[in-house]
């Protein structure tokens, strides 16, 4: 028996979401998991494996700084609200070679949001997932109701200038200003969401239920006197100062990226012979509510 080198197809593919395309820096991968519960028999034991659930998940690592609010969507959202909403939105995965080779899920949404570095020398955006569920309104017996496949497809141009590289500058209040990093501002979102899972459709809906972000940097152009003082409480079972944590390029049109309400959490020292004074401080933010409707996050933008 022989083997047709046609059939094995090897080459990248890029991404189309809600009808925006868009370049991964990393290899794309689709997981197509099948949650099964088992029949059991008391004189048998498993005597079969049947489907419960099927979510999609492609994980991808975008290449430019664009189109962020595609890549950040939940800065505004608020606790309880539906993440896929009444409409679906298609996730295209498509090759460059190989015929019928792609992949189209017919309703997919965020569901972990790139961590962001912001530095001189490291890709600004990294790994993120979309999850895909089943279409609104269709029947969970139809492969088609979670996806098809796709054609190949003539990939969309790259612009260096949305691939930046840039000197940082964080200010903290009058605290902590105009302090660098050794290793980039890492910028981490953290997204918890629960599923709606009726018996007979599975898993139909995710739920927003917590939003959070940290900012971890090894600080420059700060004493270690300055940060002990910054790092401060008044007392047990007190509350903390808290500013606005800005990070952002000298360069008009360079990244910005501010986080609201924010903490100081952790900090900390090394002394030895062959080490820096100044560890990594770790800043995490708290949500505030204004007339019952909590206010965004962060906000993301560029250097004017």
């Amino acid at each position: 028996m022989g083997i047709d080198r046609q059939t094995i197809i090897i080459g990248p593919g890029y991404l189309t979401y809600d009808g925006i395309s868009f370049l991964s820096s990393e290899n794309i991968t689709v997981d197509i998991p099948r949650t099964l519960f088992q029949v059991t028999s008391n004189g048998y034991g498993d005597i079969d494996s049947r489907t419960e659930d099927m979510q999609i998940a492609v994980n991808c690592t975008p290449l430019q700084w664009t189109n962020l609010d595609m890549f950040f969507p939940y800065a505004n959202q608020q606790i309880g609200t539906s993440v896929y909403g009444g409409t679906d939105r298609p996730l295209s995965i498509i090759p460059r070679n190989g015929a019928n080779s792609g992949i189209v899920l017919a309703n997919a949404a965020v569901t972990t949001m790139p961590t962001i570095t912001l530095s001189a020398i490291k890709p600004a955006l990294g790994q993120m997932t979309f999850t895909g569920l089943i279409a609104n309104n269709a029947d969970p017996n139809d492969p088609a109701s979670y996806f098809t496949t796709g054609d190949v497809g003539t990939f969309p141009n790259y612009d260096l200038a949305k691939i930046p590289n840039e000197i940082y500058t964080g200010n903290w209040g009058t605290a902590l200003q105009n302090f660098g990093a050794y290793e980039g501002f890492v910028i981490e979102p953290q997204l918890n969401l629960e599923d709606v899972k009726p018996d007979d459709y599975g898993t139909v809906d995710k739920i927003l239920t917590s939003l959070g972000c940290t900012v971890r940097v090894t600080p420059m152009n700060l004493t270690y006197a300055q940060i002990l003082a910054a790092f401060t409480t008044s007392g047990i079972g007190k509350t903390l100062q808290k500013n606005d944590l800005i990070v952002q390029g000298k360069s008009t049109g360079s990244p910005m990226f501010t986080l609201k309400n924010t903490l100081l959490e952790s900090s900390g020292g090394v002394y030895g012979n062959n080490a820096r004074r100044v560890g990594e401080v770790l800043f995490r933010n708290v949500r505030k509510g204004s007339a019952g409707v909590l206010e965004p996050l962060w906000t993301i933008g560029t250097v004017s």
